[in-house]
């Protein structure tokens, strides 16, 4: 976890990173976070301030600079998780050394897989867990 490089070493302006201000200093407080031991934290931004894209580039850099092996995207919606599948897909790295992408990862299963809990796939599975919007099932919407 100490050895993710900062996000924005030349101090640019966020839209040069392609982020805007807020998603900039989500991931620098998110970042800061986990390097202080502490691994639950809570990004809140307003509507419309692309928020799963944060999320995505959060999960890149820790896939990329911290080992992260396993990583649950957990969303309460299927519109929500065809939202990000999509937004996943078209991801573009920060910087210019994008990866290869693998065509075998592009495929995508035909119906979903039913959500039940395994045993063998305890959350203790996961390096991270990112849970988008799930906030709607404890209000009853």
């Amino acid at each position: 976890m100490h050895h993710i490089p900062p996000l924005n070493p030349n101090h640019l302006p966020a839209r040069e990173l392609h982020l805007r201000d807020c998603q900039e200093t989500a991931i620098i407080n998110l970042e800061a976070s986990f390097k202080a031991g502490r691994p639950r934290a809570l990004i809140q931004m307003a509507t419309g301030a692309c928020k799963t894209y944060t999320a995505i580039t959060s999960i890149y850099r820790l896939l990329k600079y911290a080992d992260a092996k396993r990583i649950l995207f957990l969303v309460d919606t299927k519109n929500l998780g065809e939202q990000a599948e999509q937004e996943m897909m078209s991801y573009v790295p920060l910087d210019d050394a994008a990866e290869k992408i693998n065509p075998a990862e592009l495929a995508l299963p035909k119906t979903p897989m039913p959500v039940v809990y395994n045993e063998k796939v305890p959350l203790e599975f996961f390096d991270f867990i990112f849970i988008d919007e799930c906030h709607r099932s404890i209000y009853g919407h």
